[in-house]
Order: C-alpha cells, then sequence, then structure tokens
C-alpha cells in the first residue's frame, strides 16, 4: 500500500522595516497587440486579475486597461477605453484593484473585530459594503490559421486551423462565483506523414483552464473546482480536481488541494496519476511601500501505489513600492523507494531560482538572477538509462540594465552565463535591444535587436529590425528584418536564415479584430513562406 504522505512544517519569518517610496507603483508596457496589451510586470509586482490601470504619456491619459490574464512577470490587458496609440514604454498606474483582494477597509473592521475565536458572526470577515455586485462576462473567440509554404525538396507544407475561446464570468448569481474557461482547438494538416509519430493529419486540442471558483479573501473558505492551477504552488501544474483554501486570519491563508493530473501531450483527463497538497501563505504590507509574501507548500503525485514525485516548495517576495523587489522559489525532492535508489539521495534540491531588481531611477532600472534547475526522476522517466538523464539541467546567471532616455528612446541589455557539470566550456549569451516610438512621426516606431550565444558545441547570432507604425484605435502596421546565424564547432553544419516580415493588427467594428502576418524565407535551410492570420471578438 501507498505510504502516507506527510510533511509537517513550520514557516519563520523575520523582518525589519525597511524604507520604502509612498509613489504610486509604475507599471510598464511591454508589447501591444491587436487584442490586448501586456505588461512587463505580474503577480510578483502585486497585480491581480481584475485590476484596471491607466496608460500615460508624460501626463496624458491614453488608454484605460484590465488585467484578464496573469503570470508571475507578466499580464494579459484588455482595452476598456483608448484615447490615442499604446506604445510599448509606456507607463501604467492602478486605479482600481479586483475585488477579490482585502481592501484596506476590511483589513480593519477585522482588526477590531475581535479574536478570531470571537463567535462566527465575526469570523466571516464580511466588509459592510452595500454595493450590489453585478455580474460580468468577459473573453475571446477567435479562429487562426498558420500555413507553411514549403519551396525545397521533401514537400514539407504544413496548415494548422485553429480555434481559441476564452471565458470569464464574474459575480455569478451577485456573489463572489467565478466561471474560467480557456481552450484551444487546433488541427494539424501535413502533405506527407514525417514518420509513424508524426501522421499526415491529427487534431490537438488542449483545456487549459475549466474551473468554478469562490474567491473572496474576506470570507474564512474559498474554493475552486474543475481543471486547475494553484495560485501558490506553480510547480504542481495543471489539475483535474479541487482547491480549498482557509482564510485564517488578515495574514496567514492555508489550502489543500487534490485531483488528477492531465495528460501532458493533449491535455486529456486521466486518472491513473493522482496529485494531492498543501500550502500556507503569508502576507503582509501593501504594494505602495513595503510587501512581504511567503508561501511554503507539500505536493505529492503518485500513479497508484507508485510515487512519482513528492516535493516541497518554498516561495517568498520582497518588494518596496516600485523601487525594488527579491523574489525567490525553490523546489525540494524528498526522494523514497525508487527515487531514492535511482538519485541516491533522500533529499535534494532540484529547482532553484532567485531574481532581484532595483530602480536606480526613473530611467535607469537594473536586475540580476540566478537559475540552478535539475531533471528529477519521476514515474514518466522510471525507465530512462542514468546515461540520458542530465543531473545539471542549467545553472547560470543573467543580469540586465533598461535604460529611458529622452525624446523617447529606450534601451536594454541582459548578459547570460551557464555552465553545466562535463562541460568543457560556458555558455554565454547577450542581448540588446533599442526602441524609439514617435520617430520623425506620431506614431512610427522603430525596434532594434541584437542577440547572440556560445558554448561548447555551437555559435550564434540574431538580428533584426522593426519599422512600424500605429493609428488611431490601436491598429498598427509593421515590416521587419531579420537574420539568424547557427554554426556547430562539432559538424560541419553552418546555417544563415534571412527573412521578411509584414505585419498588421486592426480593430474592426466594436470589438471586433483582425492580425496577419506574411514572413518571406529569403535564405537558409528551411526555404519557404509563412502566413499567420487571426479574426476575433472581445466581449
Amino acid at each position: 500500500m501507498k505510504r502516507t504522505f506527510q510533511i509537517i512544517f513550520y514557516l519563520f519569518l523575520i523582518y525589519s522595516p525597511l524604507w520604502g517610496g509612498k509613489d504610486a507603483a509604475v507599471f510598464r508596457v511591454g508589447y501591444v497587440s491587436a487584442e490586448n496589451v501586456y505588461l512587463q510586470s505580474g503577480k510578483s509586482s502585486g497585480l491581480s486579475i481584475g485590476d484596471q490601470l491607466v496608460i500615460k504619456n508624460g501626463n496624458e491619459i491614453i488608454a484605460e486597461i484590465e488585467i484578464i490574464y496573469i503570470s508571475e512577470n507578466s499580464a494579459s490587458c484588455k482595452i476598456l477605453k483608448q484615447n490615442a496609440s499604446i506604445l510599448a514604454g509606456n507607463s501604467a498606474y492602478i486605479t482600481k484593484q479586483s475585488t477579490t483582494k482585502i481592501t484596506t477597509e476590511a483589513v480593519e473592521q477585522i482588526s477590531t473585530a475581535g479574536r478570531f475565536d470571537d463567535p462566527p458572526a465575526q469570523k466571516t470577515f464580511r466588509t459592510t459594503s452595500s454595493k450590489q455586485r453585478t455580474t460580468r462576462i468577459r473573453g475571446t473567440i477567435s479562429s487562426q490559421m498558420y500555413h507553411f509554404d514549403h519551396k525545397g525538396e521533401g514537400d514539407f507544407d504544413f496548415s494548422q486551423p485553429s480555434f481559441r475561446f476564452r471565458l470569464k464570468v464574474e459575480n455569478l448569481w451577485n456573489r463572489n462565483l467565478f466561471l474560467t474557461i480557456n481552450s484551444r482547438a487546433r488541427y494539424n494538416q501535413r502533405n506527407r506523414s514525417y514518420n509513424l509519430n508524426i501522421p499526415e493529419t491529427e487534431w490537438r486540442n488542449r483545456i487549459y483552464e475549466l474551473s468554478f471558483s469562490y474567491v473572496n479573501e474576506t470570507e474564512p473558505v474559498n474554493f475552486k473546482v474543475g481543471r486547475i492551477i494553484s495560485n501558490f504552488i506553480s510547480g504542481a501544474g495543471y489539475i483535474d480536481g479541487a482547491q480549498i483554501q482557509l482564510n485564517l486570519s488578515p495574514h496567514f491563508r492555508a489550502g489543500i488541494l487534490g485531483g488528477f493530473q492531465p495528460e501532458w501531450q493533449y491535455s486529456k483527463f486521466q486518472s491513473s496519476l493522482q496529485k494531492y497538497g498543501g500550502y500556507l501563505n503569508f502576507f503582509t504590507g501593501d504594494y505602495q511601500s513595503l510587501r512581504i509574501e511567503s508561501t511554503l507548500a507539500a505536493v505529492g503525485i503518485y500513479h497508484s501505489s507508485t510515487v512519482s514525485r513528492e516535493f516541497i516548495y518554498l516561495q517568498n517576495n520582497l518588494r518596496s513600492s516600485y523601487r525594488w523587489q527579491i523574489y525567490q522559489s525553490a523546489e525540494i525532492d524528498i526522494n523514497r523507494k525508487w527515487r531514492e535508489e535511482k538519485s541516491g539521495k533522500s533529499v535534494a534540491l532540484s529547482n532553484f531560482y532567485v531574481s532581484a531588481f532595483y530602480q536606480v531611477s526613473d530611467p535607469v532600472k537594473i536586475g540580476l538572477s540566478y537559475d540552478n534547475r535539475k531533471n528529477y526522476w519521476s514515474y514518466e522517466v522510471m525507465s530512462m538509462p542514468d546515461s540520458l538523464f542530465d543531473d545539471n539541467l542549467r545553472r547560470g546567471i543573467r543580469g540586465y540594465i533598461t535604460l529611458r532616455l529622452p525624446a523617447q528612446f529606450s534601451i536594454y541589455l541582459n548578459l547570460g552565463y551557464r555552465k553545466r557539470e562535463g562541460d568543457s566550456e560556458s555558455t554565454n549569451s547577450f542581448s540588446i535591444g533599442l526602441n524609439k516610438s514617435n520617430l520623425i512621426v506620431r506614431g512610427v516606431f522603430i525596434n532594434l535587436i541584437g542577440a547572440g550565444f556560445s558554448n561548447p558545441s555551437s555559435d550564434g547570432s540574431n538580428y533584426s529590425a522593426r519599422l512600424g507604425k500605429y493609428f488611431a484605435g490601436g491598429n498598427c502596421l509593421s515590416v521587419t528584418y531579420g537574420n539568424y546565424y547557427y554554426k556547430s564547432s562539432t559538424t560541419p553544419t553552418e546555417v544563415n536564415n534571412r527573412w521578411l516580415r509584414f505585419s498588421g493588427q486592426f480593430q474592426l467594428y466594436r470589438r471586433l479584430f483582425l492580425s496577419a502576418e506574411y514572413e518571406a524565407g529569403l535564405s537558409g535551410d528551411i526555404e519557404g513562406d509563412k502566413f499567420f492570420g487571426e479574426i476575433g471578438y472581445r466581449f
């Protein structure tokens, strides 16, 4: 029988008051598509789904946006109102936070309600707001087409029509109930079958999320059911099951989750892999001055009576306004039975990541990150020969600096160093970019990007130049020239790919949008032209 997976943990935090500015947090626009605005900040910067922001160009408000999807370090936003063209590098400021966050008024009510062993009426943490919640429906439905017209030998033409559907229903029945659907259907069409594992035609459908949840941190119990992903244990991945969260106090949350792990290739439902976990989360402070958040979690994955993986997850995030931030995450594998025999260790640090940034001044931002990731033994790879199992997948350091210069110029530079055990030489990489908004006339922009790498077996570089113009209503046209060079030091392989790309993003009638991209291959090892188009509706 499977041994009960038990981990006893405690969380001990000691911190000293740190200085922090009182200015409103500033977020930057990283990219603008036909459908969304993408911010260069995410959950680790204090943003949440439902937050509303304004985008400014100097003192001019050019747009209002709302976050609809978010990750640790980026956020996708829909446009609520637009007065002028949104450009990469524009500043964004929070104007309204999501109702799923604990507000200052709610915290004050909690702190004055007495101890948490008071009668139930005082434990519900309800706010006294009488404002009626209204049901909101938003999302995207679109149809996409990708086609590669191969012009060389072999007849490798490829087409991929796709259908994408995203839905978010908020405040169902005027309560903090949410329905979330994120799915995609793709049909791959090839002129011929490449091999036995790659057929001529096939469907590749995925349901990324299909969940029903109650999210209100002023209430003692929250839940999420369906195909979910935990906001507190990123290493757990997707689960077909449920998560229950207890809001123990204004600063502590605890939760458990359990269910089945979806099939990784097609995201189909399967019951062969069971997944269980629990977490304890502590947070204090606010994003305008000093914010501290820490999560300690344990996860177990099992194939019937066989252990697939058991690990402890630790995440810490310390942020002082927009001035600086330190983020850390780690996964510690607990190896039992066959996993201990394979690895030779009962405990192993499998993943460790830490990053920090410092806003030296409004135009200057610097950052540094360290990444140490290793392969870990699981049920899917338990039969793999030890000789093919690389114990040290990635270990490296990366630094970057971004500069916003006068006349709407911006520059970024990052350098990376990585060394794997057994490699005679290190892997070095770099990238540098120059952006200029309102070039000569308003709305015209140029992006120059250069990148390169060198490792024990190969060298390569990638350079591109993009010239475009934003028009009223979020429309954009651009042309890009690029060159990719690759040379192997162990074989006579040498590749020099050159391409020319034309792109367009258009806001059509009301919320109907269209984007299209054509890429002409000028030279290289894969001769041919590529086309991508998408038409959809935002609601």
